[in-house]
């Protein structure tokens, strides 16, 4: 089942000293995980097989979590329901942004995640950020 493929990322994340990388990594699976449902459950078959993410130093450098839906990258964006969701801005920066960002909300008090939508990298506005994300709005997101 492909969401034992995200085993390897699971035990990357213990290897992570620095608190606040561990915890982007440990949202970057849940994400990931809740997008590989999401299209199972649509009768696609997600891949995370040559993602960036599953070398190890990638995974603890860069906030990315690239997932496959046949020759389609997504990068999947954990949001915690808040009013807005963030980008990295070094996906710009590397050259590695994908063909859409996809958001899932995740509510902490119950643990369950939610599919939001999509947005193309080239929407997304760039004058809304800080030294690190880009921040997308909500109702920019499209479903």
């Amino acid at each position: 089942m492909l969401l034992n493929d995200l085993v390897q990322e699971q035990e990357f994340c213990g290897y992570i000293a620095d608190e606040k990388k561990r915890c982007r990594a440990l949202a970057n699976i849940i994400a990931l995980k809740s997008a590989i449902a999401f299209f199972k459950d649509c009768g696609l078959n997600p891949s995370v097989g040559n993602a960036a993410h599953r070398i190890k130093k990638v995974f603890e450098d860069i906030d990315i979590s690239d997932l496959y839906i046949g020759e389609l990258r997504l990068d999947v964006r954990l949001g915690m329901m808040r009013g807005e969701y963030l980008i990295p801005r070094n996906h710009y920066e590397l050259g590695i942004t994908p063909d859409l960002y996809m958001f899932v909300d995740y509510d902490k008090n119950s643990g369950k995640t939610e599919i939001s939508g999509f947005i193309e990298p080239d929407k997304v506005d760039k004058t809304n950020c800080d030294d690190y994300y880009y921040f997308i709005p909500k109702t920019s997101v499209a479903p």
